[in-house]
């Protein structure tokens, strides 16, 4: 892992440098790929500052590529964004850039990336016992069982989290869900 990481670093740094629209978006790439690297490695305060690196580039924008596009970067970098947050257990901190992430990939029609964005959110809602999480998980599931996606097993293991925690409205309740999600981590990290 420590190798992988190093060559993501390298790579992001070395694209820094370069000024075509191509290198800023492989340098996101990077960046993302390099920060979902260390948040599963149980670094979630370093991905933070990468995914929020690569979301700062969003920002400032890449002169020759569209709007949508770059809003398509910027939105895997806020659902990044709110799962380190998430794995920092910083909970309420994580809701909105899962939500303006959900918004953004529903928004190109592009379900594969919103149902797993609906499931991390559906995740964090249940976390925080929100009324929400229930829906949001169902939802989730059968979307991603639809897509035939892996991550439905996961959806799966939240709402039998929720469903042991009680309703999923009281926070106090709240800790099976965030096992779950701590669970998910060290699943990703083994």
């Amino acid at each position: 892992m420590e190798e992988a990481q190093a060559r993501l670093r390298e790579g992001a740094r070395c694209l820094a440098s370069q000024e075509s629209p191509q290198s800023r978006l492989a340098e996101l790439t990077m960046l993302n790929s390099l920060g979902t690297l260390l948040r599963q490695t149980g670094r979630p305060a370093e991905a933070l500052e990468i995914h929020r690196r690569s979301e700062g580039i969003c920002r400032d924008g890449v002169p020759g590529r569209t709007e949508e596009v770059i809003a398509l970067y910027q939105a895997v970098a806020r659902q990044q964004i709110g799962n380190d947050l998430a794995a920092l257990k910083r909970w309420h901190e994580a809701e909105a850039p899962l939500r303006q992430a959900l918004a953004a990939f529903d928004a190109a029609q592009m379900p594969i990336w919103s149902e797993q964005a609906r499931l991390d959110l559906g995740q964090v809602l249940g976390a925080l016992g929100h009324p929400e999480a229930r829906g949001t998980l169902l939802s989730a599931r059968d979307a991603l069982a639809a897509l035939r996606n892996p991550r439905q097993a996961e959806a799966a293991e939240a709402l039998a989290a929720l469903h042991e925690a009680g309703t999923g409205t009281a926070p106090p309740d709240a800790g099976a869900v965030a096992d779950a999600v701590d669970a998910r981590a060290h699943r990703c990290r083994g």
